[in-house]
């Protein structure tokens, strides 16, 4: 009965994983994965809008983080909106508006937004629009 020398087996073992080793690693070493990259951090370059009436007005958008937030600066101040639940569209909202006891909300549908002021905690159909907003050219 032949009885094969394994000697002769693992050296030939060896030899095949080492052929098929295609990034040159020494053999038995230990291979560690480099991490995938980061999802790429979404562009929250501000977007400056044209409303009427007219106002000074740039959003921010950020959604890396488990709630997705508008940055809303308006005249100077900057507010930070978090997402809420809306029928059509992306509407943010904060308890800080522009007087104390109001809350901004800004709804986006497409490209463009409109900005409304509302009593915190009331309905939506409470809420005065204060601007309708388009992205600015250029």
């Amino acid at each position: 009965m032949f009885r094969p020398n394994t000697h002769v087996l693992a050296l030939a073992f060896v030899a095949a994983l080492a052929a098929c080793n295609e990034s040159n690693e020494v053999p038995g070493t230990i291979r560690t994965e480099t991490p995938a990259p980061a999802t790429p951090t979404p562009d929250t370059s501000p977007i400056r809008y044209e409303c009427e009436p007219q106002r000074d007005l740039t959003v921010s958008y950020d959604n890396s983080g488990d709630t997705s937030i508008a940055l809303l600066t308006m005249d100077g101040t900057t507010y930070p909106l978090g997402i809420t639940m809306s029928a059509s569209g992306a509407k943010y909202i904060t308890e800080d508006g522009l007087t104390p006891g109001k809350t901004l909300v800004w709804w986006t549908k497409g490209d463009d937004g409109t900005l409304y002021e509302g009593d915190v905690g009331s309905p939506d159909d409470t809420e005065v629009m204060l601007a309708e907003c388009s992205p600015a050219a250029g």
